[in-house]
């Protein structure tokens, strides 16, 4: 990954020499010439370092070389960042002696790389190569091809009939990486069938490490959909025994590695309460544990897919449609391609989505130079993975590896990783005015459309919120970024002095390995985080720790301190503070000279009061500021209206929040707005018409004492909009929104609208709309007949409409509806049943839920 990193450094330090702060104070102190010729070298030598990497696997000078230019660069890149914060307070001192001895290192660094003649390639982005169909064209990854027969044996030995002496049996499903065990069992575990065989059904990833109390934590989390709260293993046992008693259940097992029979059965014992029939399913790497858990019964052996089913898989991802008709020389080259990967769905996938709108002269380059390097490898998935990872363009490479920092099975907020990855840096436009934000979409997107993510989870308009990492991948990341990058627990071993990523799950019995942490000064990542077992650590810890790691960009705290320390002002160069489920009361107001902060989430905190007066000195805070889930907030002492390059501002559940600001007409580049959920705010801040380019807005406080709704006519980008009723006095302020300007709405949601016996009228010309929630509302009668203009209309949900009393017939006009929702509408409910009078007009919608 050397050549990632150091063009990340090289480009993030050109961008910093290039700040008008520096070249303010260079001008004033004498150093502008230094900065210059400091350009000059760092831009030659960027464009050279490309040729380095691909030669430094077998010329070990060229090794050593790029070692050292990565540690000044290092050095150069805090420096200079420094350098800029300074500037901008304007109170820089003299520094030409050390401009002088970074820029004399790198010119030694450049004369020496003279020796190896390296040749000059730009490291240009890539053309984003978009399918048909746009972010949902790409094979998702519940589409298991190939795997009919498969399907059908291991639902045959789940679903057997036949007596066996025990109560519940084991079938483990046994493979190599990347055959696409888990896809399998996923496709199993929620087919229909299965569904109506077993009364609970769970699913639980081991991974590696086999501990019981944990197993069974997310056995009770995958039942309840809720962490259990600090329970010892004996109140976890019980708890599980209810679940499992005298049910008849499946339990899946994904990722098994434990080998210790005894461990085994001492989590099977506690899982034999059931009703006969019930299973355990097993997907394991290993013939081992499948001989351990099954006790001689036979296993199912996954082999690769067929040839036949091997060409179907990468013909759907690397042709555009059409095209393998048209070219008959790329079928050939094609064939070739997926002989070369064994059958591996994994690795098909990996250069399919990478030889997708390429041309020819790619596909004869993988076939002949690359793959024909690896033929005959004993871990050709792996090997071809890291293939598909060569080629991809160096930020990327860098977003990639960092993406190890987590454990295996972590699942990614799409919003939160891409944050992580502009504050480290990683992140560049592509094009002049694209933001940081839209680019990190990009990348988020082309290592999605590689597959490097999987299991992505969508919210209601379809936009992706998070997803996950195939284990093989998650591997292929740990090996590219090297021993910077590392996830420890506790129980590891001391994490060691050149990490730069980390994050840490402190225990109990942690002590010395966080006492090791101030003495890791390079890091610029740390993620502190309780994961298990609540764990107190003092406020001079961290004070120390922050006198001691200057060079943070990243700090996430999720353990239990009693205070902030006033050191965190010492954190120059921090771009990212989370603090989320702290007893803390208030934040230090130190906090307000952290001048590079993009991102301050303050988030869990319930015994937070107040914001301090400061923090409206953060204007470099521009991606989020979150102080969502903080029930005691009472005032945000800040003048929020000062951070003018905010793009997303969150304070749902403030629930005792009485003011945010009088005015909020400045912060023009906002996004998404949320307020939704604070009980006791009565009215919006005024100046909300100027936010033109909000596309997101979550409890508009309407009312008689709260906005007046004609504001909305003004924000024409918005895609989704909650509006919050706060007096019973309906008043027709609906009726004044000029409904057909939202030509960009995409869901609306109605909470508490008292006095509106039928939908507005103007609603109708929302053609663009796919979701419409209506909630509490206590006078609705009717929906309207036109109800059928709502073309875009994918999913409508009724919820607590206690004098609704029939649907529309107009209603099975909606020619794209999926999804109706009616809960807690007493007259409604009977007619939506079967044998209701309504029941004709929504049998065609593929997903009713009624209750």
């Amino acid at each position: 990954m050397a050549e990632a990193i150091l063009f990340n450094l090289a480009q993030n330090l050109i961008q910093t020499l290039a700040s008008e702060a520096l070249e303010a104070a260079a001008s004033i102190w004498g150093f502008r010439s230094y900065l210059q010729r400091l350009k000059a070298t760092t831009n030659a030598i960027n464009n050279v370092i490309l040729d380095a990497e691909d030669r430094q696997a077998e010329e070990h000078a060229v090794q050593d070389w790029l070692k050292r230019l990565k540690a000044v660069l290092y050095i150069a890149d805090d420096l200079f960042d420094e350098y800029a914060t300074l500037a901008s307070r304007k109170t820089i001192t003299r520094v030409s002696r050390q401009i002088k001895k970074i820029r004399s290192e790198l010119d030694d660094i450049e004369n020496d790389g003279g020796r190896y003649a390296f040749r000059v390639r730009y490291n240009e982005p890539p053309v984003i190569r978009r399918r048909r169909g746009g972010e949902h064209s790409y094979i998702h990854e519940d589409e298991v091809i190939g795997r009919e027969h498969d399907k059908e044996a291991i639902m045959w030995m789940l679903l057997d009939p036949t007596e066996v002496e025990e109560k519940v049996s084991v079938v483990c499903l046994v493979g190599m990486g990347g055959l696409g065990k888990t896809a399998l069992a996923q496709d199993v575990y929620n087919d229909e069938a299965v569904r109506n065989e077993f009364h609970v059904r769970l699913w639980v990833c081991v991974s590696e490490e086999f501990d019981i109390k944990v197993i069974i934590e997310k056995i009770l989390k995958s039942e309840t959909n809720a962490s259990p709260d600090n329970q010892d293993l004996d109140q976890l046992q019980s708890k599980l025994r209810e679940v499992v008693c005298n049910k008849k259940y499946l339990l899946v097992l994904d990722d098994m590695w434990n080998e210790s029979r005894e461990e085994w059965l001492k989590l099977r014992r506690l899982l034999v309460g059931c009703d006969k029939g019930s299973r355990i399913l097993v997907t394991t790497r290993s013939h081992n544990v499948a001989d351990i858990m099954t006790d001689g019964i036979p296993r199912y052996d996954l082999k690769g897919l067929s040839a036949e089913k091997s060409w179907s898989l990468f013909e759907k991802l690397a042709f555009k449609h059409g095209q393998e008709q048209q070219s008959p020389s790329l079928v050939k080259i094609g064939k070739e391609i997926v002989e070369k990967c064994r059958n591996v769905p994994l690795a098909i996938r990996a250069l399919a989505s990478y030889l997708y709108g390429r041309e020819e002269e790619a596909w004869l380059a993988v076939k002949d130079k690359e793959l024909g390097g690896i033929a005959g490898q004993v871990d050709t998935t792996m090997e071809v993975l890291k293939l598909s990872y060569s080629h991809l363009w160096s930020p990327l490479k860098q977003c990639f590896a960092y993406c190890s920092v987590f454990p295996k099975d972590y699942t990614f907020e799409k919003e939160e990783l891409v944050r992580l990855w502009i504050a480290q840096g990683f992140v560049f436009p592509s094009s002049l005015g694209q933001s940081l934000e839209d680019a990190g979409h990009d990348y988020f997107m082309q290592l999605l459309h590689r597959c490097f993510f999987q299991d992505v989870d969508r919210g209601r308009l379809g936009n992706i919120l998070s997803c996950k990492m195939h284990d093989l991948i998650h591997d292929l990341a740990q090996r590219v970024a090297g021993e910077e990058t590392r996830f420890i627990e506790s129980g590891s071993r001391n994490p060691d002095q050149g990490i730069r990523y980390l994050c840490f799950c402190p225990s109990s019995g942690s002590n010395e390995s966080m006492s090791s942490l101030s003495s890791l000064r390079s890091l610029r990542t740390l993620l502190f985080r309780r994961e298990r077992y609540p764990i107190e650590v003092s406020d001079s810890f961290f004070d120390g720790l922050f006198s001691s790691l200057k060079r943070l960009r990243v700090l996430e705290i999720k353990i239990e301190i009693q205070t902030v320390p006033s050191s965190v002002c010492k954190l120059l160069h921090l771009r990212y503070l989370s603090l989320v489920h702290l007893p803390i009361q208030s934040l230090p107001e130190s906090v307000q000279e952290l001048l590079n902060l993009q991102t301050l989430s303050v988030t869990w905190c319930t015994n937070l009061t107040e914001v301090p007066a400061g923090v409206e000195k953060l204007t470099s805070l521009r991606h989020h500021l979150d102080l969502s889930h903080n029930l005691s907030l009472v005032s945000i002492a800040a003048d929020i209206s000062k951070l003018t390059n905010l793009r997303h501002l969150d304070l749902s559940l403030c629930r005792v929040l009485t003011h945010v600001a009088a005015d909020i007409s400045t912060l023009t580049n906002l996004t998404f707005l949320d307020l939704s959920d604070c009980d006791s705010l009565d009215h919006m801040p005024s100046g909300v018409e100027n936010l033109t380019k909000l596309r997101r807005l979550h409890g508009f406080l309407a009312g008689s004492t709260g906005s007046s709704l004609a504001t909305i006519n003004h924000l024409t980008a918005l895609e989704e909009l909650l509006i919050d009723f706060r007096e019973e006095a309906y008043s027709d302020q609906l009726e004044t929104v000029g409904w057909d300007a939202l030509n960009r709405l995409r869901a609306l949601y109605f909470d508490k609208v008292c006095g509106m016996s039928t939908l507005p009228v103007g609603l109708q010309y929302l053609t663009t709309l796919r979701v419409l929630v209506i909630w509490r509302n206590p006078d609705l009668i009717e929906l309207p007949e036109w109800i059928h203009s709502l073309l875009s209309l994918e999913r409508l949900e009724l919820v607590m409409c206690p004098k609704l009393k029939c649907l529309p017939k107009e209603i099975q006009l909606l020619p794209r509806l999926k999804e109706l929702f009616i809960r807690l509408c007493p007259l409604l409910k009977g007619r939506c049943e079967p044998d209701g009078e309504d029941w004709q007009k929504i049998l065609h919608i593929p997903e009713l839920q009624i209750g």
